[in-house]
């Protein structure tokens, strides 16, 4: 092998875990407005918000109760540090999930990620929304299929659920069905729990056009963690 893997990194990393213990957020997601601090009853519209804040410098913390959340969730390149971090007991207490395999027509996956303006011009992340939205081929292929893609740095998963509930609805044939994509450089998780139909966990490098980007580094560091 030959190419870039073969030269001297230029910045070393040392993963560090930012630690969720006493963060005051208020990006809270609960199943229920008003409970337990919860302002938004969807990931991506903390995420959304949080970015319309913040769109640089310090982490982000976005808290999210126990109760399984439907939908895609996206991060887009450019953002500060995220953490997403679920507050139950354990890992399995919050889910996130979403049901798509490549197989699936842009047609269904606009009316699945977006069916109700969950993706809309002006928001950080509506550019990955386009990216498969808009294709002009027969199916979006295995990149569009994750619950939970990430294109930023320094991302933090913790103490959650990810799923593509595709699962075994389907044949026993090949069914391609991320549960989460990662993009970005620097992603920590811990105690997170990944559970997909194939391609489970797509540690990637594209760039904001998703092409295939292979002049940079992606790396992530797992812990504690089920794939």
């Amino acid at each position: 092998f030959g190419g870039p893997s073969l030269q001297v990194q230029q910045q070393g990393w040392f993963p560090k875990l930012a630690s969720t213990d006493g963060v005051n957020t208020h990006f809270v997601v609960g199943p229920q407005l008003g409970t337990d601090g919860a302002e938004y009853s969807n990931v991506q519209m903390a995420v959304n918000a949080a970015l319309a804040v913040r769109n640089h410098g310090e982490r982000i913390f976005i808290k999210i109760l126990p109760g399984t959340y439907n939908g895609a969730v996206y991060i887009p390149a450019g953002s500060p540090p995220v953490t997403l971090f679920g507050a139950g007991n354990s890992s399995a207490d919050v889910t996130l999930a979403q049901g798509l395999e490549a197989a699936a027509a842009p047609a269904t996956y606009r009316s699945t990620v977006s069916p109700n303006g969950q993706f809309l011009p002006g928001d950080r992340a509506f550019y990955m929304f386009q990216n498969c939205a808009t294709l002009t081929t027969e199916t979006i292929g295995t990149g569009c299929t994750a619950t939970v893609w990430s294109q930023s740095n320094g991302v933090q998963i913790q103490n959650l659920t990810i799923g593509n509930s595709l699962l075994d609805t389907v044949d026993g044939g090949d069914h391609s069905a991320v549960a989460l994509r990662t993009d970005g450089d620097n992603v920590i998780l811990d105690n997170v729990r990944l559970i997909g139909r194939q391609n489970t966990f797509m540690v990637n490098t594209a760039n904001i056009h998703n092409q295939t980007d292979n002049s940079r580094y992606s790396r992530a560091y797992v812990h504690n963690s089920l794939i």
